[in-house]
């Protein structure tokens, strides 16, 4: 004989319709604690309606009914009437009334234990499809009992790449590692930081977030805080915002350069216009760059107060410490925290003190301004690199003065360097993959360079043998062209055993194994950088095989000629087709010139400085430089032939 369920016993009993004043919470109910989130069924039902029946028993009370199933229901209906909310037609209940205790535990028992939440992934979907159907947020929000930002966030997470959800839906992902790739609305980018071989620490958040930001800069950042996020956004820049956190990041390096730029020459231009006979004015002026120019002898240099006020403080706050320190040996604790509170204040006050420098000193040295962690930065009595000031007052050295100045380059923000450099990088790194020999001399020199206990500017392999940074998101435009795999050695490496690998490893051919090296190798290479020099050592691979840029990269790449200057752009069309073609373009507005510059420039073969290699200028020179460097790498490999068949006959 089948047993019937509780709940199909429960339902045979009869359905009235009972006055919510008429109905209470049943000590029998299997739940004791209603949980959180009672107002948010209550906006649901306030918009929906109850759209499922309590389960109550008789009281002792005549017309009175215990709920035994369906308590969070009850509050949400008891909340509702509370605040004035409670739609008339809900004044009287639909309730379903048993006669046995026993069934009404069962069933209240099996309804709170049965049931299984909905999915969040189904969630995100079921907002979705209520903004397609053009429901507003605000009308979402209420009906559901959140916020409108919950609703922005299922929203935000719905719009993550379908095969990547599903790859939550069925566990393979945490929510956590789902809210940081939702940070991109790019579904290609977010499978490449999700990525099918990465290992399982590069899918956490922390590297999941680095990966889809470090093209950008940090709302936290020095740079973005002097500049200022309103500042920035009204002059067009784009910020990428975390739904999920109060993070930001700012997407256009170069706009934020500019913008920092202008700041720094208006107090550069003051600085010109009391005395100083040049100002220089850098976003980034590290220990190394401020040593270049040599700090002037301090000679009658006097320090005043910002104001008045400054002074008058200042004599107060020295006035107030004697006292304290000279009046007792023993300060209580509350007299030397105080003592502490003005000698930081003093210090301050010291902070604001102006330089008055000589007018002479003035007249022949300059200042340099910069950003610094509390805003401007500014240096004043420096000499420019090279010059010297005498006893006499005289400066002497340095570039000669009666030559006329040259107009100053315009350079390229971080960014952008860093983005040219990934280009280069993965280039040379694809040559290593394919030239055992390349490979070789890389390896043989970082363990040169370990052995000797000495740290090189040119190194490229990682100590990790991971790479320190990844070109899929820093040149997204050419990162599937620019690491093709090299499939023997992608074949060799996916046969290894993890068991006794070293055993095996020493039974394989020569060759096997160097091209099993040249692709690991290229694995950890790594020579990103953002310095206007570019990367030492990516450099001088460079130029020992000669490899040309421009068979792989154009100025449309990454949209290189919007996130450059324009005067960058018009210096680059006049070295590429003639300075008469560059001044009928200056007139064009920034959007429009670098669309015209893409055109210009495409299939002329310029590069910018950071990509220019030994054949670089001329086409016939570019084509004779390739040559050798393929006769090299086919002579690398056939001298490495023979001793693979040595080592294989040893063995």
């Amino acid at each position: 004989m089948n047993a019937v369920s509780p709940l199909a016993r429960a339902e045979a009993a009869s359905l009235q319709r009972i006055a919510l004043a008429h109905l209470q919470l049943s000590p029998l109910n299997a739940r004791k604690t209603q949980g959180e989130g009672v107002e948010n069924l209550a906006a649901s039902i306030e918009a929906h309606g109850l759209l499922q029946n309590l389960t109550v028993l008789p009281a002792e009370d005549a017309g009175t009914f215990e709920v035994i199933a369906g308590g969070r229901r009850l509050a949400a209906l008891q909340l509702l009437d509370a605040q004035g909310r409670l739609p008339t037609t809900l004044r009287e209940i639909s309730c379903l009334v048993v006669d046995d205790a026993d069934i009404a535990v069962e069933a209240s028992t099996a309804e709170n234990t049965l049931r299984e939440a909905m999915h969040p992934a189904d969630e995100f979907d079921a907002f979705r499809r209520m903004i397609d159907a053009g429901k507003p947020i605000p009308d979402i929000a209420a009906h559901f009992g959140v916020t409108e930002r919950v609703v922005r966030q299922r929203l935000k997470l719905a719009n993550v790449n379908p095969d990547l959800v599903q790859v939550y839906r069925d566990g393979g992902m945490t929510l956590e590692q789902l809210q940081v790739l939702a940070l991109t609305d790019n579904h290609d980018l977010q499978k490449q930081a999700w990525g099918k071989n990465r290992q399982d620490y590069e899918r956490s958040p922390y590297h999941l977030r680095q990966f889809l930001t470090q093209s950008d800069v940090s709302a936290d950042d020095a740079l973005a805080k002097f500049v200022g996020l309103e500042a920035y956004e009204q002059a067009g820049g784009t910020v990428r915002r975390d739904l999920f956190s109060d993070r930001a990041w700012l997407t256009d390096r170069a706009l934020l350069d500019q913008l920092a730029m202008d700041r720094l020459e208006q107090t550069a231009q003051a600085l010109r216009d009391a005395g100083w006979s040049w100002v220089e004015a850098r976003i980034d002026l590290d220990y190394a760059a401020r040593a270049e120019f040599p700090s002037a002898p301090r000679i009658d240099v006097e320090l005043a107060h910002a104001t008045p006020e400054d002074a008058a403080r200042e004599a107060e706050v020295e006035a107030r410490l004697e006292k304290l320190e000279n009046g007792s040996e023993d300060l209580t604790d509350a007299e030397q925290e105080e003592c502490w509170a003005l000698q930081d204040e003093l210090t301050k006050i010291e902070d604001r003190k102006s330089e008055i420098w000589p007018e002479r000193i003035m007249a022949q040295a300059g200042a340099l301004v910069t950003v610094g962690h509390n805003g401007i930065e500014v240096s004043c009595g420096r000499l420019k690199p090279g010059e010297k000031l005498g006893k006499s007052g005289t400066v002497t050295g340095g570039a000669d003065a009666s030559a006329p100045a040259k107009p100053k380059a315009p350079t390229l923000s971080a960014a952008v360097l860093r983005n040219l450099s990934a280009h280069l990088s993965e280039e040379a790194r694809h040559h290593v993959s394919r030239d055992p020999q390349l490979a070789l001399a890389l390896l043989v020199d970082r363990f040169a360079s370990d052995l000797a206990g000495t740290f090189s500017h040119a190194r490229l392999l990682t100590a990790s043998g991971g790479r320190g940074a990844d070109a899929a998101a820093i040149a997204p435009d050419n990162y599937n062209a620019l690491r093709p795999k090299d499939e023997v050695a992608e074949a060799c490496r996916m046969k290894m055993p993890r068991a006794k690998r070293l055993t095996w490893l020493i039974k394989q051919p020569q060759q096997d194994l160097l091209d099993m090296l040249a692709y690991l190798v290229a694995q950890s290479f790594d020579g990103m950088t953002d310095h206007e020099r570019g990367h030492a050592g990516v450099q001088e691979l460079h130029e020992a095989i000669g490899f040309d840029m421009a068979e792989r990269w154009n100025p449309g790449c990454d949209n290189f000629v919007g996130r450059v200057p324009k005067p960058y752009l018009l210096a680059a069309i006049a070295e590429a087709k003639g300075k008469d073609v560059a001044k009928s373009v200056e007139g064009l507005k920034k959007g429009e010139l670098a669309a015209e510059a893409a055109k210009l420039l495409a299939g002329t073969g310029w590069l910018p400085k950071t990509l220019r290699g030994p054949s670089y200028g001329s086409a016939a020179k570019g084509k004779a430089a390739k040559k050798p460097a393929k006769k090299a790498a086919k002579k690398r490999a056939a001298a490495a032939k023979p001793k693979a068949k040595k080592a294989s006959k040893a063995a």
